[in-house]
């Protein structure tokens, strides 16, 4: 058989390559069937899983962009957990993202909050666990006295506004639980989730938007089971789902000491290095006071007529002795100075 002609270039080019056809996920999963069938639980087998693959491959086009291997390990997860893929369970869910930096389709696995319900009851310590939304004009209330008193009338409108989600759930033992969340709290840890991020910079949409209920109840749902009995397998599937809303911790500065303690610590520790005080806020200057004078010792009295007693007329010493025999500082008082009883 002859060999195919060489491609002619066209222009001093070469003629654009067809892209070879990408491997179809069904293709993808069959021969990899062996890595499925040991991670699956007894009750699947892989050949239903690889059909329910198929199924959500056809509704789902933007699966068809993502990498096989990103399909297998997220089929992988689901079924180590024993949760259901068909459509319509709720269970978890093939979810394909987008990386906005590299442009690339990768799957993501998600667990719904059936799948939640399911692992929790799986425990075999969750007698009843149900789990609803309040929409406006429900009848809802619940509180202690001291016990848990607890309902709800679903009366409103069933597509009206959502304002709160809770879970409910009794244990084996006849113990009763409850979580109710509001509509700003749920919403709070929806805003922490990179995916809603992203989707809102790039006016896309995310399952918030197109099954909110649904994720308001997996919210809800959550919270309470972190509060109840869990297995190993609940504890993962929760740990691993809040991956995508936890908050990373933030680099920061280490505390500054205050100047007051600073001061007094490099009194006590002389070694440290002295404390930075030139972000110290300058404190009020210390009026300054006038210089007081001592106090002037009182004058000494001079002689006689000099003294204290110059310009009054005083008594005339007795006769024999003259004013000049009276001592320096001393004078004789006279009868209007004296008081009684001197």
């Amino acid at each position: 058989m002859p060999a195919a002609p060489a491609p002619v270039k066209q222009n001093g080019q070469s003629p654009a390559v067809e892209p070879k056809p990408h491997k179809t996920i069904r293709a993808y999963l069959e021969a990899a069937k062996d890595r499925l069938a040991a991670s699956l639980p007894k009750h699947l087998t892989p050949e239903r899983m690889i059909q329910v693959v198929s199924v959500i491959d056809y509704h789902t086009p933007k699966l068809k962009e993502c990498d096989n291997e990103s399909i297998l390990a997220c089929v992988i997860r689901a079924s180590s957990l024993g949760l259901d893929l068909s459509p319509g369970m709720n269970e978890a869910s093939l979810i394909p993202r987008k990386d906005w930096e590299t442009g690339e389709m990768h799957c993501t696995f998600m667990m719904g909050y059936q799948g939640l319900k399911k692992l929790v009851m799986n425990t075999g310590q969750v007698a009843v666990f149900r789990t609803d939304v309040v929409r406006e004009g429900d009848v809802f209330f619940w509180g202690y006295n001291p016990d848990l008193y607890f309902e709800h009338q679903p009366i409103g409108d069933p597509e009206g506004p959502i304002l709160k989600a809770y879970a409910y759930a009794k244990l084996a033992n006849g113990e009763r639980m409850v979580e109710v969340m509001s509509r700003s709290q749920i919403e709070k840890i929806r805003d922490r989730s990179d995916n809603v991020k992203n989707a809102k910079k790039y006016g896309k949409k995310t399952p918030w938007d197109t099954d909110e209920g649904e994720m308001f109840r997996k919210t809800v749902s959550k919270r309470l089971s972190k509060s109840l009995p869990r297995s190993h397998e609940l504890a993962d599937a929760i740990y691993e789902d809040d991956a995508e809303y936890r908050v990373e911790p933030v680099d920061e500065a280490p505390p500054t000491i205050p100047q007051s303690r600073s001061k007094a610590l490099a009194l006590r520790l002389p070694s440290l290095p002295p404390p930075d005080v030139e972000d110290e806020p300058e404190s009020e200057p210390e009026p300054v006071q006038a210089p007081v004078d001592p106090p002037a010792e009182p004058p000494t009295p001079a002689k006689g007529k000099h003294g204290p007693l110059a310009g009054k007329k005083t008594p005339s010493p007795p006769p024999g002795i003259a004013d000049d025999d009276i001592p320096d500082g001393a004078y004789r008082l006279g009868e209007g100075d004296r008081s009684e009883g001197s």
